[in-house]
């Protein structure tokens, strides 16, 4: 509510009020559509009931007003849609329209002129407002002088109104506080609440200081706060009994305190059940290995693998094992592949022996061969000469070849030459296997990442990264309660047992964190 002073003379009124008689003097009434003290009028803003479309803004036009799409929007106001900020041509025909980001755009005057685009002059020293808001700047020239307006003090520079406080309008209890122009604000001072024009004394309690589960008692302009019967705490912050103390679940489980007593047990990682029983995870039972290769389950959910009897390899792939190769019999004997990786000797036709050794009188006694060749006897006292595996001739003079030549090994495995016809096949650099099958390292195949983790592959080596929604370590997350979730203005998302987040205000405003205040 504004008052009305009584003055002795109609000078003091403002041009956009009316002067009437008043008992010994004179009163300043505000006309139709301002509203003041009469000395000082404002217009009322017509756009506190805005009816404007969201993607506009309401101008006020005296006693009505207009509604104007935002910049980015076409409409008549009432309606806005997205449209090309430069299709309307809304710079100043001396200035060029640059698009930005999000619809935005901006005007630029040209070369040689001054303003915001909007519109262009040739450029006046005045036009930066380089005196004060409340002062008049005239130009002379490239120079300029600031005057302060009618019923405003100063330099120019700087220009003040006469001090509206000065009447002491408010309460005995309350300090006045000036704002802009005339305007004025009434604040009850300390120990003391109301609009300023009217204070009491202040009940600390009224504000709700402590927490809903707590009690307060007034005590003058202190107070204390008493946590409930049923709840502990220091009064500020009232928390149940703890549910999960003792610990009610399986040893294998995680207990989570819910609201009013309430809690939940969870089976920890590598462990399936219903929380108060838990039993571990069987990691073999998806059959991650080779179909020649026994699954072993191992503490933690972790498993090995192992080739069986007469199979070779890494478990995740095996290969049965060729007993004959290199050959364990004598060189006059045949090796024959048995069941479960075992293999026979047996002398071959025309030679006598258990197969690991065989013998025969025949003309390769004086070793008529190459040394790296094989004589056989033939029909009628004659001999056949043959080079040995991995040699190669007409038996009377070897070569070595070299067992590499024929690629035995995996396209993404390397060669070796041993002795003889060995040879070793390798994985390169980046691959796993035995050399004749190979495949890409993979180290997400056995990280350690977390169910709600993605893992990111960096060469061999790995990082684990927590979902949208989660927090942590990568290794071990937990759900974000506060993800997406918005805080009125002036206040912050904060985990919350009881209530699993709640909006807490920020210093220095206080409030219940749905509404934040700032004490003046």
């Amino acid at each position: 509510m504004v008052s009305h002073a009584v003055q002795h003379t109609c000078s003091y009124c403002d041009k956009n009020a009316v002067c009437r008689r008043h008992y010994n003097g004179y009163v300043c009434i505000c006309k139709d559509g301002y509203y003041g003290s009469g000395e000082w009028c404002k217009v009322i803003n017509p756009c506190h009931s805005n009816v404007c479309h969201r993607d506009a803004h309401c101008v006020p036009n005296g006693e009505s007003y207009s509604c104007r799409c935002k910049d980015g929007y076409e409409g008549d106001g009432y309606g806005c849609s997205v449209a090309d900020p430069c299709r309307s041509n809304p710079c100043h025909q001396q200035a060029s329209c640059r698009k930005g980001i999000d619809w935005d755009y901006t005007c630029v005057c040209k070369r040689g002129y001054r303003g915001d685009g909007r519109f262009c002059a040739v450029y006046d020293p005045c036009q930066d407002a380089p005196c004060h808001k409340d002062a008049t700047c005239t130009s002379h020239g490239e120079s300029y002088t600031c005057a302060c307006k009618d019923g405003y003090t100063g330099n120019g520079q700087y220009c003040d109104v006469l001090d509206p406080c000065r009447s002491n309008p408010c309460d005995q209890h309350a300090s006045c506080q000036r704002g802009i122009d005339w305007d004025y604000t009434c604040v009850c001072k300390r120990g003391y609440r109301g609009d300023g024009r009217f204070c009491t004394v202040y009940n600390p309690c009224q504000d709700a200081p402590c927490h809903k589960d707590a009690t307060c008692t007034s005590h003058g302009e202190s107070y204390t706060c008493a946590c409930k019967d049923g709840y502990t705490g220091d009064g500020q912050y009232c928390d149940v009994m703890n549910p999960c103390d003792p610990h009610p679940c399986h040893k294998y489980a995680t207990c989570t305190k819910g609201a009013d007593y309430q809690y939940q047990c969870d089976c920890n990682d590598g462990y399936t059940g219903d929380g108060r029983f838990c039993v571990e995870l069987d990691p073999c039972q998806s059959s991650p290995c080779h179909d020649y290769a026994t699954c072993h389950a191992t503490y933690g959910g972790e498993y090995t693998c192992t080739c069986n009897s007469g199979y070779a390899g890494d478990g995740s792939y095996c290969e049965e094992i060729n007993p004959c190769h290199p050959n364990p019999c004598h060189h006059y004997a045949t090796c024959k592949r048995a069941y479960g990786g075992r293999h026979t000797c047996t002398c071959n036709s025309g030679y006598t022996g258990d197969g690991g050794h065989c013998e025969e009188l025949d003309p390769c006694l004086s070793s008529p061969c190459h040394h790296y060749a094989t004589c056989e006897r033939a029909y009628g006292g004659r001999y056949i000469c043959t080079c040995n595996n991995g040699y190669a001739g007409d038996g009377k003079h070897c070569e070595v070849l070299d067992p590499c030549h024929t690629n035995p090994c995996h396209r993404y495995a390397t060669c070796t030459r041993g002795y003889g016809s060995q040879y070793t096949c390798s994985c390169n650099k980046g691959y796993v296997g035995n050399g004749r099958r190979c495949k890409v390292f993979d180290p997400c195949e056995n990280s350690k990442c977390h169910k709600h983790a993605k893992c990111n592959r960096f060469g061999r080596f790995y990082k684990c990264t927590c979902k949208t929604g989660y927090k942590g370590n990568g290794k071990k997350c937990r759900l974000d309660k506060c993800y997406n979730h918005k805080c009125p203005v002036h206040s912050t998302c904060y985990p919350n047992v009881l209530k699993g987040r709640v909006c807490r205000c920020n210093d220095p405003y206080y409030g219940n964190g749905g509404v934040c205040y700032c004490e003046l």
